[in-house]
């Protein structure tokens, strides 16, 4: 995503953290309830460029099942896959 106002950027990057923070919750039984399509592939992004392959594929699978004619999300999950060996 591009943004031309900084304050957007920041905007969405603390939205990001509050996100990451609730799907890290979700991983521990609590309801992750809905995330939209660009929150989820920002967490898979987030991951990937940390080297968590196995939670990128995680959160790809849940953009499977919430999105399956969003085909970024099969890629995604096929790029944590290969990374992961």
């Amino acid at each position: 995503m591009h943004y031309e106002d900084d304050d957007e950027e920041n905007y969405f990057d603390g939205n990001l953290n509050e996100e990451l923070d609730r799907f890290e919750k979700s991983l521990n039984g609590e309801p992750l309830g809905f995330m939209d399509s660009d929150t989820l592939e920002a967490i898979i992004d987030h991951y990937l460029i940390q080297g968590n392959y196995s939670k990128a594929n995680l959160c790809a699978e849940i953009g499977i099942q919430q999105f399956p004619f969003i085909s970024m999300f099969t890629l995604r999950k096929a790029q944590a896959i290969s990374a992961n060996g």
